[in-house]
């Protein structure tokens, strides 16, 4: 029996799929105990929020200011208070907000020196500077500083907005610390898997691609890629126009569990999943290496 065989153009279940159940029942020993995962999950989403505001708060109080500078309530800082801050992404952001007022003579300048001046583990671009009309319709100037990922949290991000207060600067930073949502365990694998099935789905699925793994390397392969996706909140998001889409629904096939994972086509590689034909939360980010895993066994490029 060959390890990985491949049919097109059929929504049919193609020859050459493992006969294995595909509608395994939801009382296996096997299957995780819901109520206690579900308490688990909540408990450490719980202490994500609370790690990612403590990051925040941490980094807020690190950035550098301006000789001179001081921190005022927003109520000093009008063209600032009422601006919405949100950082778009894939995961749930925690905030910490700061205002103060420095000695400067133009916004320009004063976002130059926070270009210039990044806190430690932030970096700021300097063909970043953006502006934005304020409240007041006066103009501010916006600088961006970015972190990676660290033991505290996934990412982090500040966002710096300058814009005149009489004869000063008012200065309003707001620091973003994400983080990613708990896995349920039925969204795993199971250990028994004997096969997996892979559909890529292109133009609307006029077009059809079947593929049966059922090599125990390249199955073990494939569980591994996938289990290690974390968390995520998809979001939406404007993208290019895409002529040729390709949709990916990847079904690992056990006697415990049937765990389906589906990527439609967008501008990040987000996977959702059931189990058991139970949609499960949250979807899943892929940093490319499932997807492009998934890609190479179909022979069809992901969009």
């Amino acid at each position: 029996m060959t390890a990985v065989s491949l049919t097109g153009c059929s929504a049919a279940t193609p020859a050459g799929t493992p006969t294995v159940q595909e509608s395994p029942s939801t009382a296996d020993s096997a299957a995780p105990d819901l109520r206690a995962d579900a308490a688990r999950v909540l408990a450490q989403d719980q202490h994500s929020e609370e790690v990612a505001q403590h990051e925040a708060t941490r980094l807020l109080a690190s950035m550098p200011q301006p000789a001179g500078s001081h921190r005022v309530p927003g109520s000093k800082v009008p063209p600032l208070v009422q601006s919405t801050i949100t950082l778009s992404g894939l995961d749930r952001s925690e905030t910490a907000t700061g205002f103060w007022l420095v000695p400067a003579t133009t916004t320009h300048s004063l976002a130059d020196w926070y270009t210039l001046n990044p806190p430690a583990g932030m970096t700021s671009d300097p063909h970043a500077i953006g502006g934005s009309m304020n409240s007041d319709r006066s103009q501010s100037d916006d600088v961006f500083y970015s972190g990676a990922a660290t033991s505290s949290a996934r990412d982090s991000a500040a966002i710096i907005e300058v814009a005149p207060v009489g004869a000063q600067m008012g200065v309003r930073i707001t620091v973003l610390s994400s983080w990613r949502p708990a896995r349920p365990a039925a969204s795993y694998t199971p250990s028994d898997v004997a096969a997996v099935r892979i559909e890529a789905l292109r133009d609307a699925h006029k077009h059809i691609v079947t593929v049966a793994v059922t090599d125990p390397a390249a199955i073990a392969q494939l569980r591994h890629a996938y289990d290690a996706l974390s968390g995520t909140h998809a979001l939406g998001h404007s993208c290019p126009v895409q002529l040729h889409p390709t949709e990916y629904q990847v079904t690992f096939i056990s006697r415990t569990r049937q765990v389906v994972a589906t990527m439609s086509p967008s501008c990040e590689p987000v996977w959702t999943v059931a189990a058991n034909g139970t949609a499960l939360e949250p979807a899943l980010r892929d940093a490319a290496e499932f997807s492009t895993l998934v890609s190479k066994l179909t022979g069809t490029p992901a969009s």
